[in-house]
C-alpha cells in the first residue's frame, strides 16, 4: 500500500490526520444517509401523485433500496411561489442506494411518470434531492 492509500485508510479509521467525518462527530459509511425529495407537482395533479408516491415507497422497499424507517410526506407550498410542494423523506439502506436506484428499469418508470405531474417553477427545478446524514452534537 503506497503513503496516500496508507494516510486515507487512517483517515476512515479516525487516526492521523483529521478526517472530517471524525472532526464532525459522526462516521463517514455507518449513519444513514436520509434523502429529502422535493417535489413541484402541477396543481390539478396532487391524487395521481399521492398514488405514485405510494408505488415509490412500496417499490424502493421491496427492491431492499431503503430501510424500514417510516417514509415521511408532507405537502404544502413555496414563499411567493404558487402550486404545491410534496416533501418525501426516507433512509437509503446504503450510501450507493440513490445510484443503484438510477439504475433499475422500475425506479426508473415510477420517476418518468413523477416527472409528467412535476413542473419547474419560480426558478427551481421540478425536483431536487438532497441527502443529510444525522449529525450528533454532543
Amino acid at each position: 500500500m503506497d503513503l496516500d492509500a496508507a494516510d486515507a485508510a487512517r483517515q476512515r479509521r479516525g487516526r492521523g490526520r483529521p478526517y472530517l467525518a471524525n472532526m464532525l462527530n459522526f462516521p463517514a459509511m455507518s449513519d444513514p444517509v436520509i434523502a429529502i425529495a422535493h417535489y413541484r407537482v402541477k396543481p390539478g395533479c396532487e391524487d395521481d401523485f399521492k398514488d405514485i408516491l405510494r408505488r415509490h415507497t412500496a417499490t424502493l422497499r421491496s427492491l431492499e433500496l431503503i430501510t424500514e424507517r417510516p417514509v415521511e410526506m408532507f405537502v404544502g407550498s413555496e414563499k411567493g411561489v404558487e402550486g404545491p410542494l410534496f416533501v418525501e423523506i426516507f433512509e437509503w439502506t446504503s450510501a450507493d442506494g440513490s445510484r443503484l436506484a438510477h439504475t433499475h428499469p422500475q425506479i426508473s418508470q415510477i420517476w418518468e411518470r413523477m416527472g409528467g405531474l412535476c413542473e419547474a417553477r419560480g426558478g427551481r427545478p421540478m425536483f431536487e434531492f438532497p441527502t443529510v446524514r444525522p449529525l450528533h452534537l454532543n
